[in-house]
């Protein structure tokens, strides 16, 4: 009859997180059931990866434990705006320059690391009489040569 009692009390689990790296911070282990749930949101800019350590451990006599390694890899999304390397930019012509001449490049960049590669470039006012075209994936403006 006594063993009947420890083997029950030997089936019975609980999960603890150990806190390596502040996990507890962004991770909790519900006790009774080891469902891993997140305390706050992930931000793949700030941590592409959580490593988490899960115990379980019995309630016997002695108490047994076993550990499990967790590695969270978190997505990047679109959370980030683009950011120009300057906030403006300025460049001079000679009236003498020639048509479809280079003028200037500008520049930006994309913390997101899915929309890096995805940056679009356009002139978006100032350009009423069509004078300057703008090149959509390098930012090269050029003034633009003149049809008759």
């Amino acid at each position: 009859m006594k063993l009947s009692l420890f083997s029950g009390t030997n089936q019975k689990v609980r999960y603890e997180l150990h806190n390596e790296n502040n996990s507890s911070a962004l991770f909790h282990v519900e006790p009774d059931e080891g469902v891993i749930y997140l305390k706050r949101s992930l931000d793949a800019e700030t941590q592409a990866v959580h490593h988490l350590t899960i115990v379980a451990m019995d309630q016997g006599l002695p108490s047994l434990s076993s550990t499990a390694h967790v590695w969270v890899t978190v997505l990047d999304m679109n959370d980030n705006s683009p950011k120009f390397e300057q906030p403006s930019y300025a460049c001079q012509l000679s009236k003498e320059a020639l048509r479809g001449q280079f003028v200037t490049v500008i520049s930006a960049s994309d913390a997101d690391v899915v929309d890096q590669a995805r940056l679009v470039y356009t002139i978006v006012g100032g350009n009423d009489q069509q004078m300057f075209a703008m090149d959509p994936t390098t930012g090269t403006i050029r003034d633009l040569p003149i049809f008759f």
